[in-house]
């Protein structure tokens, strides 16, 4: 045979196929199998090759629109704690794809099974459990989701310092994610017009929780934060600790939760976490209109500081965020990326960024209000919007 004919032979060799076995499982196993288990918030089929197999288009359907994994800040933007498992990248996303498009073809088994994915970072000593009053028996809206209140049962009677924080949900199928709130010159449950006092308590509807800081930001697949050492997140005496949680109803699930985060804790720290609130609250947002965006820039004209990490927040119609610091050497990336309501993560960065005097913080959001006939604006109710980045800052 001519050496021509067999070098364009060659290079006509069909590529290797994507296989579940050796393609699609490790992905699946590193992003997905926190959540999707026996005893996790998702679907558990996605794990099982047979069954993986024979709803490859569901699959793939979730992975091409960007649900799953479920929307994270770009790590190339700022690396933080656990990126590895939160961050699917494209190419990894086009993979998955491409299997389904090319058959969804099973392969053959590794030699060994795949390792389970490394556990979730955890607090190995708490200093105390901060839980829900009494166990919640879910009853759903119309849509299958609740969002209910609970003020958490914790003294504070004198200030201290939370360390580290992790979440246990009480019962993983219907606990869909979470945010904690601290709660100052306020009664929780009157903020969403119910009687005083109330410990538990409907809070879907935003009416008035201005003076809510939110302290930390839980969904499926978040592992303890720890903040670095000598740093401390300030609880003040008299307030109030708020677990806002999103129920999803499961059919046949377990329908009782009682949720509860467990703390380290410390009287004093060297560097006390302040929540700054940085962000835009003068934006306008127009009806009908499918992509709106909105910049802000705030100068730091106080002392220099550390950004720990970030939780950006914006309501239903929020579909992309970022933030930088901006200084004369240049700009330093801190979150980037598509903004899912149902899934805001408290992003906890591996090594800190200064914001020192004299830079600025540029934020950005992107709204779509398509559907909408009115404009919209910054508000606390869940028909208004925001454009909040909720920092962890630290005094250098």
């Amino acid at each position: 045979m001519p050496f021509a004919l067999v070098a364009a032979l060659a290079g006509c060799a069909s590529p290797t196929p994507i296989t579940w076995h050796g393609d699609v499982a490790p992905l699946v196993n590193t992003h997905c199998a926190r959540c999707h288990s026996a005893d996790g918030v998702a679907p558990a089929w996605i794990t099982d090759p047979t069954q993986a197999v024979a709803r490859a288009d569901t699959l793939r359907a979730w992975v091409d629109s960007g649900a799953m994994s479920p929307p994270a800040s770009d790590p190339a933007c700022r690396d933080y704690v656990d990126a590895e498992h939160r961050w699917l990248d494209p190419a990894d996303r086009q993979r998955i794809v491409d299997w389904v498009d090319q058959g969804a073809l099973l392969g053959d088994p590794p030699a060994e099974p795949l390792a389970p994915p490394p556990p979730l970072a955890t607090l190995a000593s708490p200093d105390a459990w901060l839980s829900m009053p009494d166990p919640y028996t879910l009853e759903t809206d119309d849509d299958d989701n609740k969002y209910m209140c609970f003020v958490l049962d914790v003294d504070t009677s004198e200030p201290f310092y939370i360390t580290g924080l992790e979440l246990t949900p009480g019962n993983p199928a219907i606990v869909h994610h979470a945010v904690l709130f601290q709660v100052e010159e306020s009664d929780p449950a009157e903020d969403y017009d119910n009687p005083a006092g109330q410990q538990a308590f409907d809070c879907r509807a935003q009416t008035g929780a201005a003076l809510w800081t939110l302290m930390h930001g839980w969904a499926p697949g978040t592992g303890a934060t720890i903040f670095p050492e000598g740093t401390g997140l300030p609880v003040h005496a008299d307030a109030r600790l708020v677990l806002q949680v999103h129920y999803y109803e499961v059919p046949g699930a377990d329908r009782t939760d009682r949720s509860r985060y467990a703390v380290t804790t410390a009287s004093e720290v060297d560097r006390p976490i302040a929540v700054y609130i940085g962000g835009a609250f003068d934006f306008r947002i127009p009806p009908f209109v499918a992509e709106h965006t909105h910049h802000n820039r705030t100068r730091n004209v106080r002392d220099d500081v550390d950004i720990l990490g970030v939780l950006p927040h914006m309501h239903r119609r929020g579909r992309a965020y970022a933030a930088e610091v901006e200084r004369d050497s240049g700009e330093t990336c801190l979150v980037e990326g598509q903004f899912d309501f149902d899934n805001q993560y408290t992003y906890l960065f591996k090594e800190p960024v200064p914001w020192n005097q004299g830079d600025t913080l540029h934020t950005t959001c992107v709204w779509d209000n398509s559907a909408t006939d009115r404009e919209v604006t910054y508000g606390e109710a869940t028909d208004e919007e925001m454009c909040v980045f909720f920092s962890y800052v630290a005094p250098r």
